[in-house]
């Protein structure tokens, strides 16, 4: 972050704090009341599949789980979802793992479709290497594909690890199970894909208003080009919840066209995502979950 305000002139920023074009923050302050609700019910309706979960303890956990983001790196608070599915006894933690999993998977991939295809419009804005887009999508689906079939490796968990070691393998092997069981079932995944898209052009939305709102004149399929690769960049865990990252990759995806300044508080306005949700998280934590502990 150090980085990121050494290229700000404070008098500059404030100028732009003032100039914020209020029609457009007003919107994406609305969609706040939006679209939480569509990512817990989709993460819900995947956990159902086989175990009942109403609708406040998913939004419970859910919140918890961004809490947990602003504290973690990585978005390491969304594994959380998993403990509290045990905790709560709604499903076993190998199915509860699954989902995760199986969540993040299709987060990926509405990210990389929408990109692929914002690529395609906005080739002029950033050329981006070929070869290395398509290794790129050759290591996603390899990984894909492996983690789909490593259901075929319970045998030879089951006859080559000694029994005293169960704790490990049948975890392992029931997990390996939820992904055999996803992809028999075809019309789910055509399902969930064209639910996880649609939710993500929503984040994609989102996130415009607020450029937009910090006075940056840039499309909408403009957004949805870079954005995708500042989201993948700011899961590394080099900060926490994405802030330094964030703000660096704006500068270089914006510099030619506005200011600094602007794009810092895009930045700022952005974080918004996370910081809203996480204190959501933070206080339902403080207000049920540390009184359950004492």
């Amino acid at each position: 972050m150090g980085i990121v305000f050494s290229k700000l002139n404070i008098y500059a920023f404030i100028d732009s704090i003032n100039s914020v074009n209020k029609k457009f923050l007003i919107l994406s302050i609305i969609y706040f009341f939006i679209y939480p609700w569509f990512g817990i019910e989709r993460w819900r309706r995947l956990v159902v599949k086989k175990y009942p979960l109403k609708y406040n303890i998913a939004s419970k956990i859910y919140f918890l789980g961004e809490g947990i983001n602003l504290i973690l790196p990585s978005k390491i608070g969304d594994l959380s979802k998993s403990y509290f599915l045990k905790k709560y006894r709604i499903c076993p933690t190998p199915y509860a793992n699954g989902t995760v999993i199986y969540e993040k998977f299709l987060d990926l991939v509405s990210i990389l479709s929408i990109f692929f295809l914002s690529w395609m419009l906005n080739e002029q804005v950033l050329q981006v290497s070929f070869r290395l887009i398509i290794l790129f999508v050759l290591v996603f689906l390899i990984g894909t594909i492996v983690v789909f079939n490593l259901h075929v490796l319970e045998n030879k968990f089951s006859n080559f690890i000694p029994n005293k070691y169960d704790f490990i393998t049948k975890p392992l092997i029931g997990f390996f199970n939820y992904f055999k069981m996803v992809k028999t079932d075809y019309l789910s995944i055509i399902f969930f894909l064209g639910f996880s898209l649609f939710f993500w052009l929503g984040h994609f939305f989102q996130v415009f208003l607020f450029i937009r709102a910090a006075n940056i004149d840039i499309g909408f399929f403009q957004v949805t080009y870079f954005m995708p690769i500042i989201i993948i960049l700011s899961l590394l865990p080099f900060t926490v919840a994405g802030f330094g990252t964030r703000e660096l990759s704006l500068l270089f995806f914006l510099s030619e066209v506005s200011t600094n300044e602007n794009i810092i508080l895009s930045s700022l306005l952005i974080s918004l995502r996370y910081l809203i949700p996480g204190v959501v998280g933070l206080f339902i934590y403080l207000l049920f979950e540390k009184n359950k502990k004492q």
